[in-house]
């Protein structure tokens, strides 16, 4: 039996200045040609792997890429004209309650507050499992306004060389409860 694939979603840099104009503009609500490419991969890799289910886990710049290339493809409407499929497609010989088909995303060190701004609320295609911090990241803290874990002045205070890179960049897939970071079987 086939197991359930994990992907790894992070930005192909570009380089500082042209990472942080593409963030911006999706961060703002715009929509980046790489955030289109994010959301036909999306879109792709849902529909290839059906009810077998998918999770995505985002880090840093790739959350924003997903949220936005998330809505580019949501607002095409169905699958015939460019949308993504309908959640019945993910439970295709499974029982409704079988939630295993249906694909996950996981934020890390994401540069927006991916829970306030209610994309994935209304669970009509992806399970949003939350966002995991680090202590001490400032992209995801400072920018993202996220809140970081086990955070503390000292834990704050023992990071704050973090701004060299080490806090967002050290992220484990299984520290965030209800990720899916590796195969298994559906």
């Amino acid at each position: 039996m086939a197991g359930r694939i994990y992907l790894l979603n992070y930005n192909p840099t570009r380089g500082g200045i042209n990472d942080g104009l593409e963030s911006m503009i999706d961060y703002f609500g715009g929509t980046t040609g790489m955030a289109k490419d994010t959301g036909d991969f999306l879109r792709t890799v849902t529909t290839a792997r059906g009810s077998e289910g998918s999770n995505f886990a985002n880090h840093s710049q790739g959350n924003l890429l997903t949220l936005q290339g998330y809505k580019y493809i949501a607002n095409k409407g169905g699958y015939e004209t460019g949308g993504f499929k309908n959640t019945e497609y993910f439970f295709l010989n499974r029982d409704k309650d079988d939630k295993r088909g249906v694909p996950t995303i996981a934020g890390f060190g994401s540069p927006a507050s991916v829970e306030s701004n209610g994309i994935f609320d209304d669970k009509k295609l992806f399970q949003f499992i939350g966002n995991s911090t680090q202590a001490g990241d400032p992209v995801a803290q400072i920018l993202g306004g996220n809140t970081g874990q086990n955070d503390t002045i000292d834990g704050y205070l023992n990071r704050f060389k973090g701004f060299s890179g080490a806090a967002h960049s050290d992220y484990k897939c299984s520290d965030l409860k209800g990720a899916q970071c590796g195969p298994t079987n559906p």
